[in-house]
């Protein structure tokens, strides 16, 4: 996954990162391995079947005209001839070195005057997995013109949430809920639903207006190509729910891995009970869970009306109650006891590791390297807020326009404004002044990457790091 936030530092998610027109690395490209490449091209020709087959059908508009662009190390792969050289046809793809300014990740990106779909290599070819993935990626090139996606802080206040045990809490019930859902069908399933929606009533009344924002936002943003991913591929049902069912402990942090499972539960769920027609409303009503609580209105179910006006807008106290009453006694149902123990016994060890990134990141001396702009990537499934701080992402990567790059596998803290990247500075040494020639540093658990013209100076007992002066 990668987030980009433009120069203007607007607080909302732009997929794309913007690549100069053959712009192409320095270092030459190894050739990879006969089998990775036919692992390539067989995992994109069976993708591309599948959204042939689709032919539009699922959103009005063709995914199959897509490109796709794997990268391992120094090297990429491509399923359509690029307009610049250094790329030879090899094995039904064409292979050559990795564009100087993009940074791997599954995402999409604009290169040679095309938007590709990026995935990192490996892939199987012989997996649904892999199709999904190409899949996932694919719908996020299509997404600007088909399906915008709402604004929303992807650091923004609140987002600790689901870190805690109580937001934690509620949104495991979800799961459960959904879950259920999906596996049955009738007044059972309705009654489950309802429990769903109830159980994110319930998140959403201790939430912040950001985190509601945030929340709602990235399960079209994120939870509609996962879900495109799952059914263009023809996967079981029973595999998705089998992967809700584990999710808790598929994930390290819930902040933001939560969307790969509500996402695709509640368009699927919205399949069952529309037949399709639900993806009509979404340019309008971009709410998976209220498009949802509308189509189930006609069951009457308990508490109906508060959860659905919960859903829209922050309930006042005497209905924030009633919500937390209900949801308490419907999780009894889905092993609610079981569940507060063990999130309370995390949080008392999660504690600790945030206090632990609080003297790092916020209290010791850190480097601070504050771009232009932010294109980064890392992993959705390994974040920790620290509150107005900003969020620590783990696996982060950066990379500026001319080569200036942070590679961060521990994590960096990426501050609300998305205006700075701030590493532990622990033994690493940095001089002050204009650097003149490329130079690399090495920290614990970090590399940073400095051009000439990029400026350190000390400010206490940190570095920051800036970019040259705008010509």
């Amino acid at each position: 996954m990668k987030h980009t936030d433009p120069g203007a530092r607007a607080a909302r998610i732009v997929l794309a990162t913007v690549i100069s027109l053959a712009s192409v690395a320095s270092t030459s490209s190894a050739q990879l391995p006969d089998s990775a490449i036919d692992a390539f091209h067989s995992a994109t020709a069976r993708a591309s079947s599948a959204l042939k087959l689709d032919a539009g059908k699922l959103w009005g508009s063709r995914l199959d005209t897509v490109p796709w662009l794997g990268v391992s190390g120094k090297t990429i792969l491509l399923t359509r001839a690029p307009g610049v050289a250094g790329y030879t046809e090899t094995r039904g793809v064409w292979e050559g070195p990795l564009p100087a300014t993009v940074t791997p990740s599954n995402t999409s990106v604009t290169w040679d005057g095309h938007r590709w779909a990026m995935v990192l290599l490996p892939v199987h070819g012989d997996t649904l997995g892999a199709e999904r993935l190409l899949i996932h990626e694919a719908m996020h090139v299509l997404q600007p013109s088909v399906l915008p996606a709402p604004s929303y802080n992807e650091t923004g206040a609140g987002a600790a949430l689901l870190d805690e045990a109580a937001g934690r809490t509620w949104l495991r019930l979800e799961w459960k809920a959904l879950a259920a859902a999906l596996r049955s069908t009738g007044a059972t399933r309705d009654t489950a639903v309802h429990d769903a929606l109830l159980f994110r009533a319930a998140r959403y009344a201790i939430a912040s207006p950001d985190e509601v924002t945030r929340e709602r936002a990235l399960d079209v943003k994120e939870g509609l190509p996962e879900y495109t991913g799952w059914k263009l591929s023809n996967s079981p049902r029973s595999e998705f729910i089998a992967s809700v069912d584990s999710a808790p402990d598929a994930f390290p942090s819930f902040v933001r891995a939560f969307v790969y499972i509500t996402g695709p539960a509640y368009a699927m769920l919205l399949d069952d009970y529309t037949n399709g027609q639900w993806r009509r409303s979404l340019r309008t009503d971009p709410d998976l869970q209220s498009l949802l609580a509308d189509a189930i209105a006609s069951r009457h179910l308990r508490n109906d009306s508060l959860i659905r006006a919960a859903l829209k807008t922050k309930p006042g106290e005497a209905a924030a109650r009633q919500i937390a009453e209900a949801a308490h006694a419907r999780s009894q149902a889905y092993g609610g006891p079981a569940i507060v123990a063990e999130e309370n016994r995390r949080w008392e060890r999660r504690e600790r590791q945030l206090a632990e990134y609080r003297a790092s990141f916020l209290n010791g001396p850190t480097v601070r390297v504050q771009p232009r702009s932010l294109n980064v990537s890392f992993d959705p499934r390994n974040q920790a807020s620290l509150g107005t701080s900003g969020t620590v992402m783990g696996n982060l990567a950066w990379k500026s326009a001319d080569g200036a790059s942070l590679t961060a596998p521990s994590g960096a803290l990426v501050n609300q404004s998305w205006t700075e990247l701030r590493v532990p500075i622990g033994n690493a040494h940095l001089v002050p002044g204009v650097v003149k020639q490329q130079t690399t540093i090495k920290g614990s658990g970090w590399t940073l990457v400095l051009v000439p013209g990029w400026t350190v100076r000390a400010e206490g007992s940190s570095m920051v790091v800036t970019p040259p002066p705008t010509p």
